[in-house]
């Protein structure tokens, strides 16, 4: 049985752990979002493990991002061929793919991860430019404040909207950062969508009734992208058909997908 939030389930010591490089990097006049499932489960409400960080930047901004936190915080350089996060599953005779275009992600790995862990911090923290989830930063209706910030310093940091993040997903699942597949980084979009639908605007579960969407599904599936609606509206309808199975399938999964 799913347990739906009316607050964020993150509790603000951790919330304060999590955003402390976001607070670094707004101090610094680095604009930025945050991400992934900081983003899922600080200001949407659902209950998620958190073990990376994602920062979206401008693309004139991620080296500096990524000197800035590596300058203050405890944290390296990882190159993709070396990296133990963001990969694909294991298959047969296959590698595992990488998720992203080393050009346009930073990939920082703690020095400590579980002293990070123990702690509270991201164990890795992905910086990536704004084109890899198709994501403006600068159009203020796509973003939005924390509601119930643990502290004034993170009180500015942006989050995606729920319109903006699906938008997002979507645009990202057609138009992935690599042509290569990477099914679990395609597992990740797909629950991530699931999550917000079932946690964030469903009805406790449900987002239609009588073969229409409740109001909140259908006020999102207008601030949503045109060419995006269609394939949101067959995912709220298959997630209401779905029910409860799928979301308890879904948090075994979203488990072994955590970077």
């Amino acid at each position: 049985m799913c347990h739906f939030y009316d607050e964020s389930p993150v509790p603000e010591f951790e919330q304060r752990a999590r955003l402390r490089i976001p607070v670094t990097l707004l101090e610094a006049g680095i604009h930025h979002v945050v991400y992934g499932d900081d983003a899922l489960g600080i200001v949407h409400r659902v209950p998620i493990c958190l073990s990376s960080l994602e920062l979206l930047v401008a693309p004139e901004n991620i080296a500096r991002t990524a000197e800035l936190i590596r300058s203050k915080y405890p944290y390296s350089f990882v190159e993709p061929r070396d990296a133990d996060c963001c990969r694909d599953y294991s298959f047969p005779g296959m590698d595992r793919a990488y998720a992203f275009n080393g050009s346009d992600t930073i990939l920082l790995r703690a020095l400590d991860i579980d002293n990070a862990r123990t702690n509270y911090e991201p164990s890795h923290i992905l910086i990536h430019t704004t084109s890899v989830y198709h994501f403006d930063i600068h159009d203020p209706t796509r973003t939005m404040l924390n509601p119930a910030p643990p502290d004034d310093a993170s009180k500015s940091i942006l989050f995606p909207t729920v319109p903006a993040f699906y938008d997002s997903l979507i645009d990202t699942y057609h138009e992935p950062p690599l042509p290569t597949l990477n099914q679990s980084f395609t597992d990740w979009m797909r629950i991530a969508m699931s999550y917000l639908s079932l946690y964030t605007i469903s009805d406790k579960g449900i987002c239609a009734r009588g073969g229409k969407l409740i109001p909140s599904c259908s006020r999102v599936l207008q601030e949503a992208k045109e060419e995006n609606r269609p394939f949101l509206s067959r995912h709220f309808f298959d997630l209401s058909c779905l029910g409860y199975e799928a979301s308890t399938y879904e948090r075994r999964l979203i488990k072994a997908l955590c970077w």
